[in-house]
């Protein structure tokens, strides 16, 4: 990671592919290890940032950041993005994700383009994160649209999300995301399907991660730490999560 921190867009091309969800989880993965600031774009459910509302979770503060997506003309806009960088500036040492809206491939470059460049000036380091599931084919049309743009991020990671099944032959067998591998700037990595009564504390019940594996039946609690070490695992393994912080240095922060 830059010595001026990071800032994580979470995007892919529908509703429904699991941003929100990968977004509390990348939070409280990250936030074992370093200051977060969650932004929360959904401009009606704002699911993100009611989970961690109020303190819920030690290092992470979640703020609901309306980001417009047309213009007053119905045509792509990304410059509202702007407040969610500014967001971001008050903490050389923050991780700033953003559970950003469904984006097409217009709306990927422009966005792109407005976070690289500020990332640049600012020395942090820019993190692009796209969401697909088993039967979202729209997502490999909009990454090949936008793909010029994208390859100026410091990392790019794809997401499979195993909600909706195993099956992922269009994507794999893509010529679009074949050539996109190739470029050696993008890793694609499996999320595993969160267990319906975790989702259930997670989406009903508001609660972040770390209160489920601390608040809930034993049971519960034991199947939620054991999926946070598998996406911890995996996070490792990409580079994504890098541990600048000892837990004593953390609570020293949180004290202050």
């Amino acid at each position: 990671m830059k010595a001026n921190g990071q800032y994580i867009y979470i995007s892919g091309s529908k509703g429904g592919v699991g941003k929100s969800m990968f977004a509390q989880v990348l939070a409280d993965c990250i936030s074992q290890h370093r200051p977060v600031l969650l932004i929360d774009t959904d401009p009606i459910n704002a699911e993100s940032s009611t989970v961690y509302a109020d303190g819920k979770a030690a290092n992470v503060r979640a703020v609901h950041i309306k980001v417009r997506l047309e213009d007053t003309r119905g045509q792509t806009d990304a410059t509202s993005l702007l407040a969610t960088l500014d967001a971001s500036y008050e903490d050389d040492e923050l991780t700033t994700i953003v559970d950003a809206p469904s984006s097409d491939a217009g709306l990927l470059s422009m966005a792109a383009r407005i976070i690289t460049s500020s990332c640049n000036n600012t020395g942090r380091e820019s993190v692009f994160i796209w969401l697909v599931d088993s039967i979202d084919k729209s997502a490999v049309t909009a990454l090949q649209g936008a793909w010029e743009s994208l390859t100026d991020f410091d990392k790019i990671l794809i997401v499979k999300n195993y909600r909706n099944g195993d099956r992922f032959e269009y994507f794999a067998s893509s010529s679009a995301v074949m050539a996109i591998a190739a470029t050696g700037n993008m890793q694609i990595v499996a999320f595993p399907k969160i267990p319906s009564h975790i989702e259930k504390y997670m989406r009903i019940d508001a609660l972040p991660l770390c209160a489920i594996t601390t608040k809930t039946p034993l049971g519960v609690q034991m199947m939620a730490k054991q999926m946070r070490a598998e996406i911890q695992k995996t996070l490792m393994s990409t580079g994504l999560l890098q541990a600048n912080y000892s837990p004593e240095t953390l609570h020293e922060r949180q004290r202050a």
